[in-house]
């Protein structure tokens, strides 16, 4: 059987493909969809789904859907040079497949306060940039207009990438997508897209829990302190916060030989704050603390513990992160 080829073929219209068998390979090379897009079809063997730098597969799409696609060998479909930021991978295994230099959804993410200090720092530096509002998604503005000075900082704080989330798709459904392709760059040695898809899987299992346990469950502290993992600067802000509140604790309980009721200065403060993070990091025990209470043992106790937990989260987040700041 010949390869079934829709090279270069421009669809004016909705491309509808639900129900199609293609027996032998089909390629989608340079495609230019200009609607909608509905990809429900059947595929026996190789599918290659491909477009080029100045011109991605299903840029120019409306929506794409995979809904009920089936691909009995995953590990011979590939995606190249796509924008997968309009395009559904639901109900449909996704598994295997190779995902090389696509495009996915992107929108800013976090508390409304810091999403709000963003768009403020991008408007006040660049008159041309675009102003977002939270939750926008960035998929389809030039969000490359504010990532400059500290606008990039603080948007590879706030920013995820991931796939296309429609509001009517439960939590589960959306782990279950997250998941698949986390295991499909995974399958091809790709670990630092990896991390970000597992990023989105996790999020999506803590949302599934209630309100109380989304915060106080292990992986609700596991977000909130490192992201998953996936997040070294929120991360090393946790570290940071930890180390001045418990040196700070530890001094107040006048567990540094300081006489009760004398000021502490920021020289002795900075002195002690660096001997004490020194041996907690390193496991050892803190100097000039003795404890002399329960509560300056229950304190020195969990901060030997909590501490060295968050530094290891930090070292974690730190290993996949790219260089692209």
């Amino acid at each position: 059987m010949k390869e079934t080829s829709f090279n270069n073929t421009k669809f004016q219209k909705k491309a509808d493909f639900n129900g199609v068998k293609f027996e032998a390979e089909v390629s989608f090379d340079e495609t230019d969809f200009m609607s909608e897009v509905s990809i429900g079809a059947q595929f026996k063997l190789r599918a290659l789904f491909r477009g080029k730098k100045d011109a991605l597969l299903f840029a120019n799409s409306v929506m794409v859907d995979f809904k009920n696609a089936i691909f009995y060998r995953p590990d011979i479909i590939r995606f190249s040079q796509a924008d997968l930021s309009r395009c559904k991978l639901f109900e449909t295994n996704v598994r295997g497949i190779d995902f090389a230099e696509v495009e996915w959804a992107e929108s800013v993410t976090g508390s409304p306060t810091l999403k709000w200090i963003w768009n403020q720092l991008c408007q006040r530096e660049l008159s041309s940039s675009v102003l977002f509002k939270p939750g926008t998604d960035f998929s389809r503005s030039n969000g490359n207009d504010c990532r400059t000075r500290f606008g990039n900082f603080l948007w590879k704080t706030l920013s995820r990438k991931g796939i296309y989330e429609p509001t009517d798709k439960k939590p589960e459904e959306l782990e279950n997508a997250y998941r698949q392709i986390r295991q499909s760059y995974e399958d091809h040695r790709n670990y630092p897209e990896a991390g970000i898809f597992y990023f989105g899987e996790m999020t999506n299992k803590r949302k599934r829990l209630s309100s109380i346990r989304q915060y106080l469950s292990l992986i609700g502290l596991y977000g909130v302190l490192s992201g998953y993992g996936q997040k070294p600067i929120q991360a090393s802000i946790w570290l940071i916060v930890f180390l001045l509140g418990f040196n700070g604790l530890l001094i107040g309980a006048g567990m540094n030989n300081i006489p009760s009721g004398k000021p502490v200065s920021i020289f002795g403060f900075c002195t002690v704050l660096w001997a004490y993070t020194f041996n907690v990091v390193t496991f050892k025990s803190p100097l000039y603390f003795t404890p002399d209470s329960k509560w300056s043992e229950f304190l020195t106790i969990f901060a030997r513990i909590l501490v060295p937990i968050q530094a290891t989260l930090f070292v974690l987040a730190v290993g996949p992160l790219k260089d692209d700041f």
